[in-house]
């Protein structure tokens, strides 16, 4: 379901570090053929990487845990939000009410104050009846030319 809304926003290009929340998703990603799949090991690469696809006249999304929004924070401010490149990145929305790891509940609360610091705008998505607000997203980016962060609920991620 996301890879077809991935089209409709005319994104062909995703870039994402694993995370087993994420798991469904890559996999529904890499049986389209119309759609490249790239793994980085680090969320600053995926950064460059999605920057590198916009100045190459390129959609791209990417897919990474909210944790790796603070690793990437030098790419977004130095790189993104500096050079006013748009991609949309999907994180999954670790520590968000519900959460049933302890060690993730902190990076759920301080996600959105992360994100509103950088003035990077934002959409939560908790269900899968919300995951149409994608291409609202990305058409936010490529419109304003920025980037756009979703942040992805279990519930929106999940296939049940």
């Amino acid at each position: 379901m996301i890879g077809e809304i991935f089209h409709e926003a005319g994104i062909d290009l995703g870039i994402y570090l694993p995370d087993t929340w994420l798991d469904g998703l890559i996999k529904e990603l890499k049986s389209m053929p119309d759609f490249t799949l790239i793994p980085v090991s680090r969320e600053d690469d995926g950064v460059g990487m999605a920057a590198g696809a916009c100045l190459a006249g390129k959609r791209s999304v990417l897919i990474i845990q909210n944790a790796g929004l603070f690793v990437a924070a030098n790419a977004f401010v130095n790189l993104a939000l500096l050079y006013r490149l748009p991609f949309l990145v999907l994180a999954s929305y670790r520590g968000y009410l519900g959460e049933r790891h302890h060690i993730q509940i902190i990076k759920g609360r301080k996600s959105v104050p992360f994100l509103e610091g950088l003035g990077v705008p934002w959409v939560e998505i908790c269900s899968r009846s919300d995951l149409p607000r994608l291409v609202d997203a990305a058409n936010y980016a490529y419109g304003g030319g920025e980037p756009v962060v979703a942040l992805l609920t279990r519930e929106a991620l999940s296939d049940d």
